[in-house]
């Protein structure tokens, strides 16, 4: 079993890590933002906020079409 201090570390860390939006790889950000909503949606350390998870998940989403677009932005064809 973790203490609490361990999980308070760790909310802290993926919450500071999801607020520096100027990370040098955004994917990073996108996978704490998934963590984020998933520990919100099963209530890990954190009271079950469904609002605050589907935020998370939203905003892990965007980051993922954001880093997916960098690797191939050739194939994106605009009319």
């Amino acid at each position: 079993s973790r203490g609490l201090g361990d999980v308070y570390k760790r909310q802290v860390m993926y919450q500071q890590i999801a607020n520096s939006k100027s990370m040098g790889d955004i994917g990073d950000v996108g996978v704490t933002e998934y963590e984020l909503g998933y520990m919100y949606l099963k209530g890990l350390d954190v009271e079950i906020d469904l609002r605050k998870a589907y935020d998370h998940f939203k905003l892990a989403a965007t980051y993922y079409i954001i880093t997916e677009l960098q690797k191939t932005p050739s194939t994106i064809k605009i009319p």
